[in-house]
């Protein structure tokens, strides 16, 4: 479904608007060819996770979650926790910083 080559300009720039405005590394990343690759089809359900947090109503077959592909819901799930572990790393790292835990 979602094949393209890696060196594709438009894959890299896809990227970084799907991934990259979300990273916290995002304002001193050099973006060279060595920052991290992510497959089209995640940043893909990267960004509709992210469309979705943000109260963006519309999904891609229309109608409610209920009308979509088991592997996009099956996908979203991955994304939202994955997002959640990470939260909780960070809050994590906070706490200990600031002698809480």
């Amino acid at each position: 479904m979602f094949r393209t080559d890696p060196a594709d300009p438009f894959r890299d720039n896809n990227m970084k608007t799907s991934m990259c405005r979300h990273c916290e590394l995002d304002q001193t990343c050099e973006k060279l060819k060595d920052y991290p690759k992510i497959s089209p089809l995640s940043a893909w359900l990267i960004k509709w996770h992210y469309e979705i947090e943000a109260g963006f109503a519309i999904y891609p077959r229309g109608g409610s979650w209920e009308n979509q592909w088991q592997w996009f819901i099956d996908g979203l799930g991955i994304v939202r926790n994955t997002v959640a572990q990470e939260e909780m790393r960070k809050a994590q790292e906070g706490s200990k910083k600031h002698g809480r835990l």
